[in-house]
């Protein structure tokens, strides 16, 4: 959801209309509780558009006018984050989509990168209080083993542990090349924890089971969902995850509480962070990865496959 001035637009992601998939979601089966709690001076719109066919994703935000009004855009006082949580489960096998990439990959990387880069040019637009993008993954998942930089798109290296991995990793370079182009914007990369959620939904009957005993098992370190929600909050909005060029927006923190980015950088634009707000990222795998030029490859792989299978 993106406030616009009067207006508040959203990008309803379901496959398509009437989609029989457990994880679809249509514009109408929304409720309107929140429509005069969040924005109530907004008009709620609505734009369907397939999550993981990322190219219907871009005709969906093209379609929303507000979006691209800069005098609904640009408003004294405004705030903005964009929070993204388009989730698939990984124990699916292989399947992939009419563009050709494997559906968890594209769901859970390729979509929220196309979706950020998007809606980035508004959120430069806005005022400095506070303009974020928080994507709720895995960081910390990060494998030398598992990820391949030669083969990003993993046509010719996919398993279910690459395919985790690379969303993971390029997640965690894109943010730190999108902090560089667009330093009055923060990116948070972060890891919910054990939350019992509809992750698994389309896994087989006998992976649905063994999850939900898991997740009985582990219950005393689970996080509830309403909890999760409020670390999240704290994530887009605390001031302690500033953008790259120092910009100060969001609720104080003390000077101490400021947190190191992806590189070890306090105040760097681009962070990863665990359940409790701490810094989780593989570092060791990041500096070797970093060392061979990888943020500059996976942000070159991404545009240049956006632009390739744009439709």
């Amino acid at each position: 959801m993106v406030p616009s001035g009067n207006k508040t637009s959203r990008i309803r992601c379901g496959e398509k209309p009437g989609c029989s998939r457990p994880n679809s979601v249509r514009a109408e089966d929304y409720t309107a509780w929140d429509r005069g709690t969040l924005h109530p001076q907004g008009l709620d719109t609505s734009q369907e558009c397939g999550r993981s066919m990322w190219r219907n994703q871009g005709k969906g935000v093209e379609a929303q006018p507000s979006l691209h009004d800069s005098r609904n855009n640009v408003v004294k006082g405004a705030r903005r984050y964009l929070p993204y949580n388009m989730v698939i489960s990984q124990l699916i096998p292989l399947e992939e989509t009419t563009e050709g990439l494997d559906r968890k990959l594209t769901t859970n990387y390729y979509a929220r990168m196309r979706f950020t880069q998007q809606l980035l040019p508004l959120l430069q637009k806005a005022p400095p209080e506070l303009s974020r993008v928080v994507s709720v993954l895995a960081p910390g998942e990060e494998s030398r083993t598992n990820f391949h930089l030669d083969d990003l798109d993993l046509k010719r290296s996919f398993t279910l542990r690459t395919a985790a991995c690379h969303a993971v990793t390029m997640t965690d370079f894109s943010f730190e090349e999108m902090s560089k182009q667009a330093p009055t914007v923060s990116f948070v990369h972060s890891y919910p924890g054990v939350v019992k959620t509809g992750f698994n939904k389309e896994a087989g009957f006998a992976v649905r089971m063994a999850s939900n005993l898991a997740f009985t098992l582990l219950s005393p370190w689970n996080v509830g969902i309403q909890e999760s929600g409020e670390r999240h909050l704290y994530a887009a909005t605390s001031a302690a995850f500033p953008p790259k060029n120092g910009g100060k927006g969001g609720v104080e923190v003390e000077s101490d509480k400021f947190m190191k980015g992806i590189a070890g950088e306090v105040g760097s634009g681009a962070y990863l962070i665990g359940w409790r707000g701490e810094f989780r990222g593989n570092e060791k795998v990041l500096r070797e990865l970093r060392d061979s030029g990888a943020g500059p490859k996976i942000w070159q792989h991404t545009t240049e496959l956006f632009k390739s299978v744009r439709g």
